[in-house]
């Protein structure tokens, strides 16, 4: 914090008159005191009132940061093969798929799986291209009562706090985003087309997938991790808190 010009005259004059080391000017020293301790006072209550964050202003922070790591994943997986070009979030075969899928490659069906697996994933880039109002919205809504613990907490407190209280709601919302995006990307069709040559190779064999369900999670999933990822930058990394106000709570309460 800047010293006040008072202050810092103050200081000065304070300074000059004790090297002078002059009993005339010591007198003066005694003369100018009471006015130096009530602008150290002043300035002492101004820090701790600068210091002090209110229960609104963590949440704001909060909201701001949860904000950010809404933007950041979005930005990140709503772009051009998002998920099929991510290492970390492409979305794999439905678990019951995956040992008929590896039988198709045997029997140079390969072609079937992959394009099913892409159609799954460029659903769900499609989804996360929509999502921002439906998580703003929630993000908006939430009352964090506890926004101190949050702060205190793990490095992802305030996502977990965040899914915890408006997954059920998110998914809601989300459902006709997620509807609609598997219609346009034709993912059924691309399933139906799977399951028919599964039943080529195995006919004794048939499988049912919920995909709206199935990349409905994988999409959230993906977008809570990405918005801790996000959020444990914020609290460890300055430049990543953008407003002042989460410069100024984190600061306080994050890890740097």
């Amino acid at each position: 914090m800047h010293k006040p010009p008072v202050l810092i005259l103050a200081l000065m004059i304070s300074g000059s008159l004790l090297l002078a080391g002059c009993q005339e000017l010591a007198q003066s020293v005694e003369k100018v005191r009471p006015v130096i301790e009530q602008v150290e006072t002043a300035i002492q209550q101004a820090e701790v009132e600068e210091e002090t964050i209110s229960s609104q202003q963590m949440i704001a922070a909060i909201k701001q940061a949860l904000d950010q790591g809404v933007d950041d994943a979005v930005n990140l997986l709503g772009a051009a093969q998002g998920f099929q070009s991510s290492a970390r979030y492409r979305i794999a075969m439905p678990e019951q798929l995956q040992q008929p899928a590896e039988l198709l490659r045997q029997f140079g069906l390969g072609s079937k799986v992959d394009l099913f697996q892409a159609r799954l994933n460029d659903a769900a880039t499609a989804a996360v291209k929509q999502a921002s109002p439906v998580f703003v919205a929630a993000i908006e809504q939430m009352s964090v009562k506890d926004a101190l613990a949050i702060l205190q907490g793990a490095d992802n407190a305030a996502t977990l706090y965040f899914r915890r209280n408006t997954e059920q709601q998110l998914r809601q919302q989300f459902a006709p985003v997620i509807q609609r995006a598997t219609e346009q990307n034709r993912v059924v069709q691309a399933y139906k087309s799977l399951n028919s040559s599964i039943q080529l190779v195995s006919p004794s064999s048939e499988y049912t997938v919920d995909i709206d369900q199935y990349v409905m999670d994988q999409a959230l999933a993906a977008l809570f991790d990405r918005i801790a990822r996000e959020e444990k930058l914020i609290r460890e990394q300055p430049v990543k808190r953008t407003t002042e106000l989460m410069q100024k709570v984190f600061g306080k309460f994050g890890n740097s």
